[in-house]
């Protein structure tokens, strides 16, 4: 389907569902929706999608159980996101017996709202959420394991690293919705050809970068550890060992932080220091000429700048492909939910190739179902594109609790200032073996009397991959 739609065709369909609404062969949720697509292009998008993408879906579709549910999910989403989702759910419910009832919720204290619900025997079905909280959410019995639910050929339509995040014990605890992961951005004025390896990188660097101008190569929030994982794993580093143990002291580890370093002290291609407003001036100002972040930073870059996007580089000393984190959003069936088999089929709908395409065409978010980039306007989507190939070499952010220590040993305390392991290195000259030996010391005596599931079951890709060519 092309993203350039016949409106006149669309806003016909609209005036059909229109018309379906005022002879009431439509429920409240479909008048509902109608209500929220107040501009007419937006309604007569929805009624698009609904019309041209879910007809092959509807076909196949069939009720959970002879006497309909009513399914409740508690969600965060809000404007785009949200006439998204209630786009998928007015899909649903016109072809299901049962029905989905959509709760929105605050972001600030979601998910302390949905333990304590759950643990009062209350609460939603089915909520959506980052899948960091997964082995916690294991631990206390919150959510039901999934593998008797899905049909084992159904995995395949998913991307296997997304259903690894959401995998404690080797036992599934959620369906995969959509995904987030870092890649290069790049000013095309600036850079024709974006680096291949990380040698390429740091050559283009290098001749675009002016410290006295406060002009850059390359710019990333270095010091924060969700983005320095990237080189972290891409040196064949790991997280966890096999007791629980964070593989801070190690000889991966060391490399990716002299090789960051030497980025900034040696090479000189990055500022010694960087946040997030900063690296967004500086992109936006033609000060950086590559930026490495995710697609939340898409829409703050300047539309006047020509912007090329690609995977991150091989990394030339480890002879492995760059591996950032990966957060997966996950749809979960709450283990206190008298309907788990109706809730599992409506989840299964909302993270359909049908339920991830029209996230993606209404708001811009990143499929974790592999069938939703058969869809046309999907698949010719040049962002969608590179974040489908760089999700093949990201790794699941693990889920287990014991994180929490993980970010305050290797980041800088916003409120102490304490410096961190990354800026240790960075900013205080300490060297990577005595600073890394400091954060295991430190991440060990914060995890004792710690009880924590100690498996994420997916320890990371082989990312030896071939050199690229």
């Amino acid at each position: 389907m092309p993203r350039r739609i016949s409106w006149k065709i669309s806003l016909n369909r609209f005036n059909l569902l229109r018309d379906s609404t005022a002879t009431g062969n439509l429920n409240r949720e479909a008048a509902g929706i109608l209500k929220f697509h107040t501009h007419p292009r937006r309604c007569a998008l929805a009624c698009f999608l609904l019309f041209a993408v879910l007809l092959p879906a509807s076909a196949a579709a069939r009720p959970s159980s002879a006497r309909g549910e009513t399914i409740s999910v508690w969600h965060t989403f809000h404007d785009k996101e949200e006439l998204a989702l209630k786009t998928i759910v007015l899909a649903f419910n016109l072809d299901h017996k049962d029905q989905i009832r959509l709760v929105p919720m605050s972001h600030d204290g979601f998910t302390a709202d949905v333990e304590k619900s759950l643990r009062a025997g209350r609460g939603p079905d089915l909520f959506i959420w980052a899948h960091d909280k997964v082995g916690e959410w294991m631990k206390s019995g919150l959510i039901a394991p999934l593998d008797n639910l899905l049909p084992p050929a159904a995995r395949a339509d998913y991307f296997e690293n997304c259903l690894s995040a959401l995998t404690v014990r080797e036992k599934l605890y959620g369906l995969p919705f959509s995904f987030e992961t870092l890649i290069l951005y790049y000013n095309k004025a600036l850079v024709p050809h974006p680096p291949v390896n990380t040698d390429e990188l740091i050559r283009l660097g290098q001749g675009l970068t002016d410290r006295s101008q406060g002009r850059y190569g390359l710019v990333y929030e270095r010091g924060n550890f969700y983005h320095h994982a990237m080189w972290f794993l891409g040196f064949g580093g790991r997280i966890f060992d096999a007791k629980g143990n964070f593989n801070v002291a190690t000889q991966e580890m060391k490399r990716s932080l002299e090789f960051a370093r030497d980025m900034a002290t040696v090479h000189g291609l990055i500022p010694d220091t960087v946040d997030w407003k900063l690296q967004m001036k500086l992109f936006n100002a033609g000060n950086a000429a590559m930026l490495i972040s995710g697609p939340w930073a898409h829409g703050g870059i300047d539309p006047r700048i020509d912007l090329g996007m690609a995977i991150l580089p091989f990394i030339t000393e480890s002879q492995k492909w760059s591996a950032p984190f990966l957060g997966v959003k996950g749809v979960y069936v709450s283990a206190r939910s008298p309907r788990k088999r109706a809730a599992f089929d409506a989840a299964a709908f909302l993270t359909s190739d049908y339920g991830g395409a029209t996230m993606n065409i209404l708001a811009g978010s990143l499929p974790a179902n592999l069938k939703s980039y058969q869809n046309g306007a999907v698949a010719s989507d040049r962002r969608t594109a590179v974040f489908k190939e760089q999700v093949l070499n990201a790794v699941p952010m693990p889920s287990d609790p014991a994180m929490k220590h993980v970010w305050k040993v290797m980041m800088t305390d916003p409120a102490t200032m304490k410096p961190g392991c990354i800026d240790r290195v960075f900013l205080l000259n300490t060297s990577p073996d005595t600073a890394c030996a400091d954060a295991s010391r430190e991440f060990t005596r914060a995890l004792q009397g710690i009880a924590t599931p100690r498996s994420a079951t997916y320890r990371g890709a082989d990312h030896t991959g071939s050199a690229p060519q």
